[in-house]
């Protein structure tokens, strides 16, 4: 079933990428670095998204799981980055003033994995249909084909966007993006460092 169709609270909380990140990697039931994987964390302090704490984690799972499946037989580098900047939709005025603009969190996950041919990029959201387009090594490990559609669902869910970039034989780079959690300080903090 669908994690992300459980009830939801009316409030959907706040997730710190920080700590997401570190229970995710804490779920792995082995070390990258034994696949020949070097993990890379660049998190900016303080950088919280307004979503459920479990079901980020459970997107970023999804995304480290599939860098792996794609680094198996060559190893390679898995790069988790994430920092706040203003929203697209706020206005520039607005955020620079530290006014009521919220911003938002961009989480990328990249990988220098296999990559994924350019037509078939459009269809990895698509349920049943992820798993069949990947060139990840054929060894049996071949998920469902649900997974990128969860993932997509639970981030439109929380009022985000997931987006791809890939090459084959250079690798994929995920984006996440999703609100950020209001913080009048760090707000005040950013825009007085932008000036």
């Amino acid at each position: 079933s669908f994690a992300a169709d459980r009830p939801r609270s009316a409030s959907p909380g706040a997730a710190g990428v920080a700590s997401v990140v570190a229970e995710t990697w804490a779920c792995l039931a082995a070390d990258p670095a034994r696949q020949g994987v070097q993990v890379v964390t660049s998190i900016e302090p303080g950088c919280s998204a307004v979503i459920d704490p479990v079901e980020l984690q459970q997107v970023i799972l999804n995304l480290v799981l599939n860098a792996l499946k794609a680094m198996r037989v060559s190893g390679g580098r898995l790069s988790i980055r994430a920092w706040t900047r203003p929203s697209q939709a706020d206005d520039r005025s607005t955020w620079n003033s530290g006014d009521a603009a919220s911003g938002e969190v961009v989480i990328e996950v990249e990988d220098t994995g296999c990559g994924i041919e350019p037509e078939r990029q459009a269809l990895v959201f698509e349920p049943f249909v992820g798993h069949r387009w990947t060139n990840a090594p054929k060894d049996g490990s071949a998920g469902t084909g649900l997974g990128l559609t969860v993932c997509n669902h639970i981030v439109e869910s929380a009022g985000g966007n997931i987006a791809l970039r890939s090459q084959v034989s250079v690798g994929t780079c995920f984006t996440i993006i999703l609100p950020a959690v209001r913080s009048t300080n760090s707000l005040a903090e950013t825009a007085a460092a932008r000036r």
